[in-house]
């Protein structure tokens, strides 16, 4: 069910919000549960000459990986605690396609035991790499370079379990200027306006960032 901001913020103090994803971590069952948390990498970055997505280009002026400034990563993220396992995948890519990810998902779950429904992939969505989805010249996908990042999201998610270690759920937040504004409406308040006596109905936006951060 929908839930405002401002609750579930404050639930990740708790790890309330963790919930969702199959992990009932609470402040009275957190010393029971033993969280474990284990993180793994893997390069993806590009090889030269395919396709970028992120922009529409004609046929015949498509944007092509011409150099790497900068190289792509899969990340993966697996948290247990003894009942449940979960991984979640963050890739440098524009999109990821529901076909794709459920084979990963298939693929991981054969290497790692983890329960396919228990692995969450997602997109940073930099429109300077290729994509994984189809949009007509927005970027042609290449059936080898999927091939290749999900080979190594296998082999992040696999590492990730390797480095499995006791953690704990902690809160961390930090203020980001101008990184979020509300477009929907002309008059809009940051959460440095959004006072006590104020509703939900006052369209405020939120610059803080509130990361849970699981810390061996």
């Amino acid at each position: 069910s929908p839930i405002h901001r401002r609750n579930f913020i404050k639930s990740f103090a708790t790890g309330t919000s963790l919930m969702g994803l199959g992990l009932n971590v609470s402040a009275s069952s957190t010393t029971q549960l033993k969280l474990r948390v284990g993180e793994g990498t893997a390069d993806i970055t590009p090889p030269l000459g395919i396709e970028l997505g992120g922009f529409h280009r004609a046929p015949g002026n498509e944007r092509r990986v011409k150099g790497i400034r900068q190289k792509s990563f899969v990340r993966a993220l697996v948290l247990d605690h003894g009942e449940t396992r979960i991984a979640l995948v963050s890739l440098d890519l524009v999109a990821v396609g529901h076909a794709m990810a459920a084979r990963t998902r298939q693929a991981v779950a054969k290497k790692t035991n983890i329960p396919a429904d228990n692995v969450r992939l997602c997109a940073t969505h930099t429109h300077s790499t290729p994509g994984f989805i189809f949009l007509r010249q927005w970027g042609k996908t290449s059936p080898e370079y999927m091939e290749t990042v999900q080979k190594q999201i296998v082999h992040a998610v696999a590492t990730a379990v390797e480095d499995l270690a006791p953690a704990q759920v902690s809160l961390g937040k930090n203020r980001v200027v101008g990184g979020n504004f509300n477009r929907t409406v002309k008059k809009w308040k940051t959460d440095e306006n959004f006072k006590t006596e104020s509703s939900h109905d006052d369209r405020w936006t939120l610059n803080k960032v509130h990361p849970p951060r699981p810390i061996g």
